[in-house]
């Protein structure tokens, strides 16, 4: 394999073999999947694209070639993250929302977003939901400010960090599916999410974009946003100050704006503390193994 994969970083490796992954899936439960043909035939692409772009020796003397090699992830993580949308009713036959609201009711005696309710306003509304929105943005400006940096090994590691991350909370979702408090809980709120200026614009392009999307468990923007900000600490310490209110407002906006359930931030962290442990060893065992 070391031999196919001879130009290769570690995070193209990671995506070969998760886009394969997917793969089998499809194949598997093809019958079952809504438009599994036309993911199947979006990932040999993909797959293709790593063979045939991904392959060449980066030397940067082609800035197009290393454009295109540097930045797939910015369309394949968001095109992948769309498919499990179709997979995952596909592959699981039940939510289990219910399950993550006993947890809540648990820890708190009632439903945290319920809680929280009444310390709504609009100019509050939009200041969260465009934090919320700015989570796309975090990675990618440190992905941009390390290659400004020229830090290419850097990089592939962030990446690596970064796709791994994500490829894990798609597999918690799969495991654990649920749609959220913001459907389940729809007829106990008492109190309207209403915005000033920005939350109906953004909240009525991330819907149509995401529609209900059964990605509750692990709270993926909890984990990517704790990895980010925790690697900018380490780095860029710049960076991490720029992060901080935003990503503090961002994880706030997961429970007031009732896109998940508290014990979804918890299965956040964990997951994110994964991360933090294995990234690394993966990295290498990657780079030099495979």
């Amino acid at each position: 394999m070391k031999t196919f994969f001879k130009n290769f970083t570690p995070a193209d490796k990671l995506n070969f073999y998760f886009i394969l992954f997917l793969q089998l899936i499809l194949l598997i439960w093809n019958k079952n999947i809504e438009n599994s043909s036309l993911f199947l035939g979006i990932n040999t692409f993909f797959l293709t694209y790593l063979i045939l772009i991904c392959n060449k020796e980066r030397s940067g003397k082609n800035k197009i070639l290393t454009f295109l090699q540097l930045w797939y992830p910015v369309l394949f993580i968001p095109i992948i993250f769309t498919q499990f949308r179709f997979i995952i009713p596909g592959v699981r036959n039940h939510d289990m929302d219910l399950f993550l609201l006993k947890l809540d009711r648990i820890i708190f005696g009632e439903d945290p977003s319920i809680l929280v309710e009444k310390f709504l306003n609009p100019f509050f509304v939009d200041i969260l939901q465009l934090s919320y929105s700015f989570f796309y943005f975090i990675p990618l400006i440190t992905g941009i400010y390390i290659v400004y940096k020229r830090k290419f090994e850097e990089y592939d590691f962030f990446y690596f960090y970064i796709c791994y991350g994500f490829f894990l909370s798609y597999l918690g979702y799969l495991m654990i599916p649920a749609i959220g408090p913001r459907f389940i809980l729809k007829d106990f709120y008492t109190v309207p999410i209403q915005g000033h200026f920005i939350y109906k614009f953004l909240i009525t392009l991330q819907n149509s974009i995401e529609k209900i999307h059964r990605d509750c468990f692990p709270s993926g923007h909890t984990m990517v946003v704790l990895m980010v900000l925790y690697y900018n600490f380490k780095r860029y310490k710049k960076l991490f100050y720029i992060f901080l209110v935003p990503s503090i407002f961002l994880l706030m906006a997961t429970i007031f704006l009732r896109y998940h359930y508290f014990v979804d931030l918890i299965g956040g962290i964990l997951f994110f503390l994964f991360v933090l442990i294995t990234a690394r060893p993966l990295w290498r065992f990657f780079r030099e193994n495979l």
